[in-house]
Parts: C-alpha cells; structure tokens; sequence
C-alpha cells in the first residue's frame, strides 16, 4: 500500500539493488474512476545449474558457442525462456578407449564364439566392443586352428544281440596321441571310461558313442548302434522225478536276460498251494521245488505253476503249465 514515487508511466525499471521483490499494484485512473490491478508477485530467480555429461575420446560436446574435447569444469551463461540469465556449471567427463590383445586355439572344423563374434580362421583378426565405460575398446585376437588328429575307428556300424547277451568292443584304430576315453548310450548314461568295453549288457536297443580328446583338446568320436532282440527263450520241464540223481527238482532254464522269478506258486489237483517262493534271486543259482509238500514227499502227479519273471530292462513275464512229478 505504499506508493512508489515517481514511477507514474506504464512501464517502470527496478534495480536490483534497492532489492524490489515483493507484491506490486498498479492504480489507473480514467474519467471512469479509480481501478486497482490484481496484486503481482515480483521474483528474482536463481537459475544455477549444474550438469555432468560425459563423451569418449576423440568426441566432441558442444555448450553454448564452445566444442568441448577435454575432460575438466566449464562454467557458461544461457538466456532462460523467462529471460533470466542461466548459469550452467558443467562437469565433463572424458572417457578412454581401451585396447586388448589374447590368443586362444580351437580344433579344425571348430568354431571360436567371443563377445557376440564367429571366428573359424587362423590369423590376427580385430573387432570393436564397447569397454566397461562404454568407449570403443579394440580387440586384437591371435586364431590358432590345430589340424584335427587321425580320430576314432570302431570298425563296424551295428550290432545286433539277444537281451541278456554281453558285449566287448575294442576300436580297430585310435589316433596315438588320444586319450580321455569315455563310453556313453544315447541317454547320456557312462558306460567307461576306459578304451574298450568289457562285459556290457544292454537293456534296450540304443547308440553307444566313444568319446577321446587329444593332447590340444580336440575330440574324436565314433558311433555303433546296438539293436536288441528281446525274444526271452525260457524252458520249463513238464516232468521232475525228486528221487532221482538228476532232474530231481523242478526249475527253470533261461538266458541272463532274466533279472529272477519275482514269484513262483505251485498248485495241487484241487487247487491246493504245495509250494510258494519269491524273489528268487538269480535264476542259475535257484534250487527250484524239491518236490515236498509240508515236509513230505508229496504224491506223484500233475501240478499246476504260476511263474512270474523279472527282465532285466524292467519288465515281467508270467509263464503258466503244468508239471507232472514222479518218484
């Protein structure tokens, strides 16, 4: 409410000095009367600002009518869109660029994956990747490519076997300078590590693969196919005599393909259980019924069994008949 004399016209200039901010009104008289403008609020800003950038080596940032190359604090003055003055302090960053060099080898016929890069050639050969500060850093790679060795030999392509059957294999031809031998099927599983095979018995037909690395690393391999016949021929007496020197108790007569009998029963003529067993263990080794009955011989006649067999891949067998046991 205190009027400022002197300052009459339209237009007026404050001078910073006598420190002007605060609210003004402006009175305007006309043959109309008196009017009194809304209150105006009268700021001086403080634009200061800081700013950080950063640029690699070799770039340019410009600020203001400058081009900047150099890392270090420059400080400028800009016309804010208010029309004030804007004082910009900026903090320039300089990156560098960085170089590497390494060697690596791989196996002929191989192929050297790095930073996003395919290499399959020997040589010196250079790429560029961003460096941990996001310059150009320049990779020099020395390729060696190391000639591929004489490799694996198993002689044959397919076998074919019983279920139950075992097999040996011995390559016909190895590369001297290989080793790190190993046997494996085509479910990963290891079969061994050692050059051949001794005694293997599979359970399903399958492709065995033997691996071996050189000296530089560089594998050789070859592959056999194994194919099964899982026929399980299986013999079972339809007569025993217990009193005699042989063929005096009732068992069976199989290949290896059989794990045991998971269960043997033995029926009467009136369906009476004479004998029962289970989990027989391995089928050579079995005693079989000795022809007793509740610790008596039991009557000459025909009996009626109910055989289960354990596989060796994991399935079973039941095999049904009659034997007729005479002393």
């Amino acid at each position: 409410g205190v009027a400022l004399q002197g300052f009459d016209q339209p237009d007026i200039i404050l001078q910073e000095s006598l420190n002007p901010l605060g609210q003004y009104q402006v009175v305007l008289e006309s043959e109309q009367g008196c009017f009194i403008s809304e209150s105006h609020q009268l700021e001086i800003p403080e634009y200061t600002i800081e700013d950080q950038q950063f640029i690699c080596e070799g770039e340019t940032y410009q600020f203001g009518d400058e081009i900047l190359t150099l890392e270090d604090q420059y400080v400028n003055t800009f016309l804010a869109e208010d029309g004030c003055d804007s004082i910009v302090i900026l903090q320039l960053e300089v990156g560098q660029h960085t170089d590497y060099s390494f060697s690596q080898s791989i196996c002929a016929g191989e192929i050297y994956s790095v930073d996003g890069f395919d290499f399959s050639e020997e040589g010196m050969v250079e790429y560029i990747i961003p460096n941990s500060v996001g310059c150009d850093s320049t990779i020099t790679l020395d390729l060696s490519v190391i000639p591929i060795n004489e490799g694996i030999e198993l002689g044959q392509d397919l076998i074919q076997l019983n279920l139950g059957d075992s097999l040996s294999i011995s390559p016909s031809f190895v590369d001297p300078n290989l080793s790190n031998f190993l046997w494996q099927d085509d479910e990963g599983n290891i079969i061994s590590n050692s050059e051949s095979i001794e005694n293997y018995i599979p359970i399903n037909s399958t492709f065995i693969y033997l691996n071996a690395e050189d000296s530089f690393g560089c594998a050789s391999s070859d592959t056999l196919e194994l194919r099964l016949q899982k026929d399980v021929p299986v013999f079972i007496p339809n007569v025993f005599t217990p009193k005699e020197n042989t063929n005096n108790s009732f068992v069976i007569f199989t290949t290896p393909a059989v794990e045991q009998i998971a269960e043997i029963d033995i029926y009467d003529r009136w369906g009476e259980l004479v004998f029962s067993d289970q989990n027989s263990g391995p089928v050579k080794a079995y005693q079989g019924w000795d022809g007793r009955f509740n610790n008596d011989f039991a009557m000459n006649g025909v009996y009626v069994y109910l055989i289960t067999l354990d596989i060796i891949d994991g399935t079973q067998e039941v095999h049904t008949g009659s034997i007729t046991l005479v002393r």
